[in-house]
């Protein structure tokens, strides 16, 4: 167990541990020769492998972990590189913004706010300065490739400080142990606990 300590520990702290055990082997009369041929045998071995050697594992009840390992396994499947086609990712940010556009002006009426690469080359753009609504249905001579030229604007304004008092609840947050008495019903404890000063709301 001690190899395996000093093997594994990388900060160090099980030193005394370790120097311990040797000690302690050459103050019972053990060869010091002995022993380090014993260590020069052990260093050739893993971790696992030790465990297995001298029954760890059955005295744990489950194998150890290779962090290494584990972790380089993680950024294996965690970190996999997808390799994506440019077109096709136009084509989708083409259809985002056409669907947008068409749904907008189902609702409100009107184009929304756009902004375009090419503006004199580009079919929606000439829609867009006539303010032409009713090509939405028969229009059939808007492309993805027009479409992919369009950049929306900010249309709508989003409040990032919400009110979420409105959603609160104060069951879910325990008391203090000094205060353990006051979710209580005072009935049955047959008295009036003190309050808490603590807040326990928790938002759901």
């Amino acid at each position: 167990m001690s190899y395996i300590l000093e093997k594994t520990d990388r900060c160090g702290l099980s030193e005394p541990f370790v120097s311990g055990n040797k000690k302690s082997y050459t103050d019972a009369g053990g060869s010091s020769a002995s022993l380090n041929r014993l260590l020069t045998v052990l260093g050739k071995f893993d971790p696992p492998m030790l465990s297995e050697i001298f029954g760890l594992y059955r005295m744990w009840g489950h194998p150890i972990v290779d962090e290494i390992a584990g972790c380089k396994k993680v950024q294996e499947v965690g970190k996999r590189q997808i390799d994506m086609d440019h077109n096709v990712l136009r084509l989708i940010y083409a259809c985002l913004v056409r669907e947008f556009c068409i749904n907008y002006i189902r609702l409100e009426g009107r184009w929304p706010l756009l902004t375009f690469t090419n503006p004199d080359s580009n079919r929606i753009a000439q829609l867009y300065v006539r303010r032409q609504l009713n090509w939405i249905e028969r229009d059939g001579k808007t492309g993805l490739d027009d479409w992919a030229q369009v950049f929306v604007l900010k249309n709508f304004d989003f409040d990032y400080c919400l009110d979420y008092t409105q959603i609160l609840d104060d069951k879910a947050i325990s008391t203090y142990k000094s205060h353990w008495d006051q979710v209580y019903d005072p009935t049955l404890l047959g008295y009036h606990p003190e309050q808490g000063t603590e807040s326990r709301p928790v938002m759901l």
